[in-house]
């Protein structure tokens, strides 16, 4: 990139800011190899390039999502979400699997049989069975289940993707504290899930979605009086079936904060 200051020539890498006099003069170019970088900068570097297809990205253990509420999401969207508890921690928020939630009706997500992918870092609070069956995270209609959702069954430590009036069984389970990112795909005939690039015995399971955005986007609660105990690191949502290289790319661009 080649950038003129006082009528003078001066080259710099695409990922590099321009300060002058203090301010920022030039901003990050939209795509870079494809990836669209992100204002959050770690030692001088994108700490997540963010893809095009992203339709919502909240980084909840940066500073700048630590205030009470609301917050603004980190992507072109920024999306206004209100925070009930939900206590910030550097590595997150946590969530008391009382009545914490993070909700925003600011949505636009992919709904019925569009393609998407959800990603998300996270620790499960009660690694030997949830009390009662408890939601990471939904968006859509409650009524008759119209939404994509993810939860763990009451009493066990199974994770569950529901997009339909039936629910699809991962074969994946917490049953440790530990951090653990966890992908699901949905590609308009098949969905898949995977827990730390490694997919799980239920995928895929072929079904239609029924997803209707109607409702709020909620993190931590199904929006109805179930909550999760966990600390969510980040959530994000495309709406495009990530490649196997990509879900890598994200996955190694993360893990480092989560060791």
């Amino acid at each position: 990139m080649t950038v003129i200051l006082n009528g003078k020539a001066s080259n710099t890498k695409p990922e590099e800011v321009i300060a002058v006099n203090g301010k920022r003069a030039i901003e990050l170019p939209p795509v870079i190899n494809g990836f669209a970088p992100t204002d959050i900068t770690i030692n001088g570097y994108d700490h997540t390039p963010l893809l095009p297809s992203c339709v919502l990205y909240l980084p909840l253990w940066h500073s700048k999502l630590s205030r009470p509420s609301p917050i603004y999401s980190i992507d072109k969207y920024r999306r206004l979400c209100s925070v009930y508890g939900a206590l910030w921690r550097p590595d997150g928020r946590y969530f008391d699997g009382v009545n914490d939630r993070i909700a925003s009706s600011d949505i636009n997500f992919p709904a019925s049989n569009a393609p998407r992918t959800i990603v998300f870092w996270t620790k499960n609070l009660e690694p030997t069975g949830v009390t009662d069956g408890a939601f990471f995270w939904r968006y859509g209609t409650v009524d008759q289940r119209k939404w994509c959702a993810s939860y763990i069954a009451g009493g066990t430590t199974d994770v569950y993707f529901s997009g339909a009036a039936d629910d699809f069984d991962t074969g994946i389970n917490l049953d440790d504290d530990n951090w653990h990112q966890l992908i699901y795909t949905y590609d308009g005939t098949n969905a898949r899930a995977y827990k730390d690039l490694v997919e799980g015995s239920g995928s895929p399971d072929p079904r239609a979605w029924t997803t209707v955005l109607s409702g709020t986007f909620t993190i931590g609660s199904n929006g109805v009086g179930e909550y999760l105990n966990i600390v969510m690191g980040e959530f994000s949502i495309y709406n495009q079936v990530l490649s196997s290289a990509e879900r890598e790319r994200i996955y190694r661009a993360t893990k480092w904060r989560y060791q």
